[in-house]
């Protein structure tokens, strides 16, 4: 949510505001949409009973879009992680999906430049 909001999205409804052309957004905070292809796709392997699968884990952090802060103190050990496969389902630009765009980082430059 953005931090002048005031919004509990345990109780509180996402409030819709209609934008430019036929563009949906939210009040005071994301729609969380693009993490919706993610959650979905891994919940309809977990629910998939059709055919044999191999062992799947699936884990949902939040607040990433800020700095990763969901996953930033997660103990794998601890959760009982053992796969060793990070798939990471997200999308940047509207229409591509990235697909293993997985980690993060800061980093600062410092590139001299002569004439």
């Amino acid at each position: 949510k953005n931090q002048d909001t005031d919004h509990n999205f345990d109780t509180d409804p996402i409030l819709l505001q209609k934008l430019e052309g036929s563009w949906i957004g939210a009040q005071g905070t994301t729609l969380g949409a693009d993490n919706g292809l993610g959650v979905a796709a891994a919940l309809a392997l977990l629910g998939d009973e059709s055919r044999p699968l191999p062992p799947i884990e699936a884990l949902f952090t939040v607040d990433e879009e800020t700095g990763l802060n969901g996953a930033a103190k997660l103990d794998a050990e601890a959760l009982g992680l053992t796969g060793s496969t990070m798939l990471n389902l997200d999308m940047e630009e509207w229409g591509d999906l990235f697909v293993g765009c997985a980690g993060g980082g800061d980093s600062t430059v410092t590139i001299p430049i002569q004439r």
